[in-house]
């Protein structure tokens, strides 16, 4: 397949059921076929020898009616964005939030190799600097992108402090292409969004899904959902059902939460060694919570043999 053929496809994939461009006046596009043409541009740009990478976008552009001067103007951008071109760009959005999935776009073409790397950083860092987004939530955005494509789930993905509205973005966007990471983090985020963007029947199906077919991050924020009755009626023993398998997997925070019910007797027999075993296992993850109670079930001899001085060693880890 030729470049302009690779090209060409990815025009045919994002332009899915729009009619003819060559119809509207160019002053008149929306955003999303704004961010069509920057795509094609990008890619054309980024992949082509500088003898030959205009070629292509003249023959896409000219194919949809762009005008000659309107040609120009994006080419210019596309070869050379800087904070004015990219500052006309973002005003010409009536809301510039809506910017952000150009962001995203741009770094997932630069994961596939759609465009290269340093034309994908030109255009990322000189929106989002344009937009006013810092460069420490610049890295964020990255970094919450990137993680959807690690072998083994991030357990503390949900506390990367990411705006949900960039977040459900990005994990959406990628969960759709089949990403079962990135899907299992959209659960994850709906469920712990704050409304309006918080969904708790997609999370309680995402993450439903996902805990059957054996994922402990699932099977964890499952039985979260039980237990606090989160879209769904409060049931403790199904909560302590979900926690179990987790637990089992050797996930930190199930093993906490599982050693509370057995503290408690809730949805479960009160069993103070089971309650300690839990703890225990927990504790030497480093979940600070499940050190504190471990070092007060020492103190108290509550399960486990008292001890002082292993209490203090596991106060003394948890308040750190």
């Amino acid at each position: 397949m030729t470049e302009k053929d690779t090209i060409l496809d990815l025009l045919q994939e994002t332009m899915q059921e729009k009619t003819a461009l060559a119809h509207h006046p160019a002053r008149d596009f929306s955003m999303e076929d704004k961010t069509l043409y920057l795509r094609i541009l990008a890619s054309a740009t980024g992949r082509e020898e500088d003898s030959r990478k205009m070629n292509y976008v003249d023959t896409l552009l000219s194919t949809f009616g762009f005008p000659p001067e309107e040609m120009a103007e994006l080419e210019s951008f596309a070869q050379s964005p800087n904070k004015e071109s990219i500052r006309e760009f973002v005003d010409s959005f009536k809301d510039t939030s809506k910017a952000i999935p150009f962001l995203l776009d741009v770094l997932e073409m630069s994961r596939r190799d759609e465009i290269s790397e340093e034309v994908a950083d030109s255009f990322f860092v000189s929106i989002a600097n344009t937009l006013g987004i810092s460069k420490g939530m610049q890295e964020k955005i990255r970094k919450m992108h990137s993680l959807c494509f690690e072998e083994e789930p991030v357990e503390d993905v949900a506390l990367l402090p990411l705006p949900p509205e960039y977040a459900l973005h990005i994990l959406g966007s990628q969960a759709l292409e089949g990403n079962g990471t990135a899907k299992l983090y959209l659960g994850i985020a709906y469920k712990e969004s704050d409304p309006p963007l918080r969904d708790d029947a997609k999370a309680l199906e995402i993450l439903q899904h996902a805990a059957e077919k054996g994922n402990p991050q699932a099977q964890y924020y499952l039985g979260e959902m039980y237990e606090i009755g989160q879209g769904v009626g409060q049931d403790i023993p199904q909560a302590a059902k979900w926690y179990t398998k987790a637990a089992e997997q050797g996930f930190g925070k199930a093993q906490r939460n599982l050693g509370t019910l057995y503290l408690e007797g809730r949805g479960v027999s009160q069993n103070d060694t089971k309650a300690a075993k839990w703890y225990a296992k927990a504790a030497e993850q480093g979940i600070p919570t499940a050190q504190n109670n471990l070092g007060s079930m020492y103190e108290e001899g509550r399960g486990i043999s008292r001890d002082d001085t292993r209490a203090a060693r596991w106060y003394a880890k948890a308040a750190q």
